[in-house]
């Protein structure tokens, strides 16, 4: 059990870098012309799966034994999926 939910943990943190790293990228393109929409369309897919996968595990990741996962984190993956509806 404590082997799976690190194998969790870990890949709640891949997911988490990979999505900050998409998201840094796509704020450094330009707004104009239509470069931008396939790094839209990836950086919104790992963000939805971000957001699935930790509704998915929110027992493991919240429990404090293990990672302990805060309110602001949460509402820092929904923030995100916000700016890129907004913008984009």
């Amino acid at each position: 059990m404590e082997r799976e939910s690190q194998k969790t943990v870990q890949e709640y943190f891949l997911l988490v870098e990979k999505s900050q790293q998409l998201f840094a990228g796509l704020r450094d393109l330009p707004q104009f012309g239509r470069h931008w929409q396939p790094y839209f369309q990836k950086t919104f897919e790992i963000y939805t799966k971000l957001w699935r996968y930790q509704q998915q595990h929110r027992a493991v990741l919240e429990n404090k034994d293990i990672y302990g996962l805060k309110r602001w984190e949460i509402g820092e993956i929904a923030s995100k999926i916000g700016q890129l509806y907004y913008h984009y």
